[in-house]
């Protein structure tokens, strides 16, 4: 891992990756995580506060018969 990332050498292929593709995907990984950050931070605020979804009641759900 420590070749890949200091020499740009994929290890057991022949590829190669330059200084200036380096500098393309960490651009466009910036641009994904700034187009996809409001989405990323409404997910985990659902985590922490759920929002509580009510479903409607059938009649006789609300009343109780005497017995």
């Amino acid at each position: 891992m420590y070749s890949f990332i200091v020499l740009g050498h994929i290890p057991g292929t022949n590829l190669n990756i330059s200084f200036e593709v380096w500098i393309i995907i960490t651009i466009a990984a910036f641009l994904v995580l700034y187009r996809t950050w409001p989405r990323i931070q409404t997910f985990f605020d659902e985590l922490e506060h759920p929002k509580i979804v009510r479903q409607p009641l059938h009649a006789n759900q609300l009343h109780q018969r005497a017995v």
